[in-house]
């Protein structure tokens, strides 16, 4: 009985051996699987550059990941930019004196990010000038510097799924006429008359024309101090308007007197509530100055 039960030593290397086979298969197997596995994620993305499938990665791109620079705009042989939502809001149009915007961009969620520049020709189709962005954040402009005339704005799309920018030939185009800021305001302004202890109030009609202006004033007459139903012109210079200030030097005679500086309070800027002062901006407040609305 016990040589029955005793195994030869050759028969003992011969099982050894033929586990280490099926444990080499199994390794191989899984390695197989992982393979399998990486082709399947390839023929996803691949699907969704012929337009039928949906990067299962978009979403959890690295914060850190930008598209190369535009102005080269390399694209990928025999893939088509695909067919989705893209579009910017609240693009002018016609003549505008607003000079800063804040344009939201609503795109498909495979549109990672654009790129855009504004030009004063029709150049959408020509390399160079764009600038990259990300598609969750609007597009910011400050026209302050771009001359009076016809603007472009051109902006295009980069597919996050093909990694590829959308052709310029395809760029989404806009143009409006940048114009001078030009108004015109019944408005006045205010001062502590020492003579009479009293605040003495001013009118002055305002006409203001890009970055110089004038105005027109007379002193209202005011019980217990000095009148003078004369009227009088002097000129504005040095304006600056923004989307809720205007401010700049006021004048007497030829010679710069002194700063104002106004707040709009209604959209349209016609209308606004301020100060201003003798000397240097923002030393010292002599009095209001504001419109004087119906």
């Amino acid at each position: 009985m016990e040589l029955l039960g005793h195994r030869p030593l050759g028969f003992m290397l011969s099982i050894l051996l033929l586990c280490a086979c099926d444990n080499g298969t199994q390794v191989e197997q899984r390695r197989s699987i992982s393979q399998t596995n990486t082709d399947s994620r390839n023929e996803t993305v691949d699907a969704t550059a012929n337009g039928t499938g949906t990067d299962p990665t978009f979403g959890t791109v690295d914060p850190d990941f930008r598209p190369e620079d535009p102005n080269t705009f390399p694209r990928k042989p025999g893939v088509s930019f695909p067919a989705v939502n893209f579009t910017v809001e609240g693009v002018p149009s016609g003549p505008s004196d607003r000079y800063n915007y804040t344009l939201p961009v609503k795109a498909d969620s495979s549109i990672s990010h654009y790129a855009y520049k504004v030009d004063s020709a029709q150049t959408c189709d020509k390399t160079g000038g764009y600038t990259v962005g990300e598609a969750k954040n609007p597009i910011t402009m400050s026209l302050d510097k771009m001359p009076m005339g016809p603007l472009y704005l051109c902006v295009i799309a980069f597919h996050f799924p093909t990694r590829q920018w959308q052709d310029m030939t395809k760029a989404l185009s806009f143009n409006w006429e940048k114009i001078v800021f030009k108004r015109t305001f019944d408005s006045y302004y205010e001062f502590v008359d020492t003579g009479c202890k009293n605040n003495a109030r001013v009118t002055a009609k305002l006409t203001i024309e890009g970055e110089g202006g004038s105005y027109v004033w007379q002193q209202l007459s005011i019980p217990g101090c000095r009148s003078d139903p004369t009227s009088y012109t002097d000129l504005m210079s040095l304006i600056k308007v923004s989307e809720t200030t205007m401010e700049g030097a006021w004048h007497e005679g030829a010679t710069v007197a002194g700063w104002f500086k106004f707040t709009w309070t209604n959209p349209e800027r016609t209308s606004f509530k301020g100060s201003w002062g003798y000397g240097a901006p923002g030393v010292k407040t002599e009095g209001v100055w504001n419109t004087i609305d119906n």
